[in-house]
């Protein structure tokens, strides 16, 4: 079948004019046949209808493209998944366990905004000249369904903010504390074929969200192709037509270290920060963490947080044979080596780490951003075939691994919801995946309006309650306490001014302040009410000696049944609940200057 095939590819080549350059590819394709019985996947279904050639010739020229794109090439990335597979998951071939390992020796608990705390930021501050940030976002939002880029996300469900609008703000608020009005932070976002062109589009219709355009970087990673089972048989999407995916997110280093043009650019810099696309509570360990770093003058310092029994996170850990390792034990393997499970010592890996970056930049150059291969398929019953489409990938915290000096590497643990709340799943898979709880917009949410409160109560104001609390699908329940949203500027730096003194908040009553300045005393925000404060960022407003009553939203959460209405608007169904706003006081300063709001709820301006 297979020669009657090149045949009739290698006629129409020679026929048609426009693919007439087409010749290397197929030359390519045909040795890639020859080379490996693997390949022969790629023609198992091919028809010999005549009106299918086209598609073939567009299949040869796409598998020749990667075979340019893919630093190891197309062929040798097939094989090289093959050897994982063949390695870590095969029955008759179990990989051998880890040995010697821990929980890392040294951890560094930052558990308590204390005096120590407080110093690590005032430390950082005087190096936010040297940051760069970078964002990894190369995921689309599918296992939500939401086909579009996760950053693009609505934060919270009461308020159109976007993960990536919070981060750029967070941005400018570091470039605000570090009291140099040049200072542009270089922001790196990953992104895919999938997110590429979706996230420069919401930043040029957004004015890149107040950053300058020449502050953002773009690095587009490879989509690689995926397989359907242990045999490594490619997976497509319809016939002729691979099934690709974005690389892992460890293709960052390599993409930061093919661009020699960037680096050049960066050359200056002297500290980087690798976040992810859907995390709120990075803005609480951003300063302390980097405070850290610079304090103990170390090359790596990586953040952990409590992991649950079970849960999909990887764990770092501390092996020890001849010398020192620490590295992430990803969760499919935690399970396969039947790791102590409810040994609550161990940290999990949020995938939030700083570099020194003259040092990385020296790793990156001798490793060229490669990284060990990882893969971690979903089985069917059978063990062999897959529930989903696989692909070899690496992972971005596997770079600790090339770091030369493991003294030189710190563990941070903090309280789990003040660093790491990530959106992953649909609340409705909590009805039949119980132990991705975490990862839900809801509990997310829920967990940033906590966070929040307790800025707000340390500088002495009052959240009331009356301990009812709302249910969500039988056994998810939230507080009736107020749902406060803040600016990142006010979670940034905790050794500042107080904001908001003498205040009152009385339950179900809504909180949202998208100002970075804002100097509030003697509030009363009644039950149910609203207030709103958004606008120029260059505004400042001052409200004192104010009661506010208003009927502010309408909550309604869903029934088990509208999750899979189609009716359902989508955010309801990420959220869990029906929001519509009623009658709250927005106030939205346009201009730059300082305004009053008067008693009377009337906006002065001073």
């Amino acid at each position: 079948m297979t020669n009657s095939l090149f045949k009739k590819t290698k006629r129409i080549l020679s026929e048609n004019s426009v693919l007439k350059n087409s010749k290397k590819p197929f030359a390519f394709f045909r040795t890639l046949l020859r080379r490996d019985p693997l390949f022969h996947s790629l023609v198992k279904n091919w028809s010999n209808s005549p009106a299918e050639e086209l598609k073939k010739i567009t299949l040869i020229k796409k598998i020749y493209q990667l075979e340019k794109e893919l630093p190891e090439g197309f062929s040798n990335y097939a094989l090289n998944t093959k050897k994982i597979y063949e390695k870590f998951f095969l029955p008759e071939n179990p990989p051998a366990s880890p040995k010697n390992i821990a929980s890392p020796e040294e951890i560094t608990h930052l558990h308590e905004i204390d005096q120590h705390f407080l110093q690590l930021e005032e430390k950082a501050i005087n190096h936010l000249n040297e940051i760069v940030i970078i964002l990894i976002a190369g995921g689309m939002g599918e296992r939500l369904n939401f086909f579009d880029i996760k950053l693009k996300l609505k934060t919270h469900c009461c308020y159109e903010m976007n993960y990536l609008s919070y981060y750029c703000k967070m941005i400018k608020s570091l470039e605000s504390l570090s009291n140099n009005p040049k200072n542009a932070i270089p922001l790196l976002i990953m992104t895919s074929e999938d997110t590429h062109e979706a996230t420069l589009l919401e930043l040029r219709e957004n004015h890149y969200h107040g950053l300058k355009k020449n502050q953002v970087f773009l690095l587009k990673q490879t989509s690689v192709p995926c397989f359907e089972n242990l045999a490594a048989e490619f997976a497509f999407k319809k016939p002729y037509e691979l099934h690709l995916k974005p690389g892992g997110h460890g293709e960052i280093h390599s993409l930061i270290y093919r661009n020699k043009k960037l680096l050049e650019q960066l050359k200056e810099k002297k500290y980087a920060f690798f976040m992810q696309d859907t995390n709120l509570p990075v803005s609480n360990i951003l300063l302390s963490s980097l405070g850290v770093l610079i304090t103990k003058k170390h090359d790596f310092v990586w953040v952990g947080a409590k992991r649950e029994a079970h849960e999909k996170m990887g764990l770092i850990v501390e092996e020890k044979e001849r010398e020192r390792k620490i590295y992430n034990l990803e969760y499919n393997l935690v399970e396969k080596e039947k790791i102590n499970q409810e040994n609550q010592t161990y940290l999990g890996n949020t995938n939030m780490f700083w570099v020194n970056f003259l040092t990385y930049r020296k790793v990156i150059k001798k490793t060229q951003g490669r990284l060990q291969d990882f893969a971690n398929p979903k089985f069917n019953a059978d063990q062999k075939s897959f529930k989903t489409v696989n692909r070899k990938e690496n992972l971005l915290q596997d770079i600790v691994q090339h770091f030369p000096d493991a003294k030189k590497i710190t563990v941070l643990s903090y309280k789990r919801n003040f660093c790491f709340s990530p959106v992953k799943n649909q609340l409705i898979d909590l009805l039949h995946k119980p132990r991705e709880k975490f990862y839900t917009p809801l509990q997310a949410e829920e967990i940033d309006f906590r966070n929040n409160r307790k800025i707000i109560a340390k500088m002495g104001n009052v959240f009331l309650s009356q301990k009812e609390k709302i249910s969500f699908l039988k056994h998810i329940f939230i507080s009736d306490k107020t749902k406060v949203v803040l600016h990142p500027n006010y979670r940034l730096l905790r050794n500042s001014k107080p904001f908001v003194r003498k205040s009152i908040f009385h339950p179900q009553s809504i909180f949202i302040v998208n100002l970075p300045t804002i100097v509030i005393s003697e509030l009363e925000l009644l039950t149910k009410s609203a207030l709103i404060i958004e606008g120029n960022p260059q505004a400042k407003l001052i409200i004192e000696k104010v009661k506010i009553k208003n009927q502010g939203y309408a909550l309604k959460p869903l029934k088990e049944k509208d999750y899979s209405n189609p009716q359902t608007p989508f955010y309801d169904k990420i959220f869990g609940y029906e929001f519509k706003w009623k009658n709250p006081l927005r106030i939205h300063l346009a201009e730059k200057g300082r305004y009053r709001l008067t008693s009377s709820l009337k906006i002065v301006k001073e």
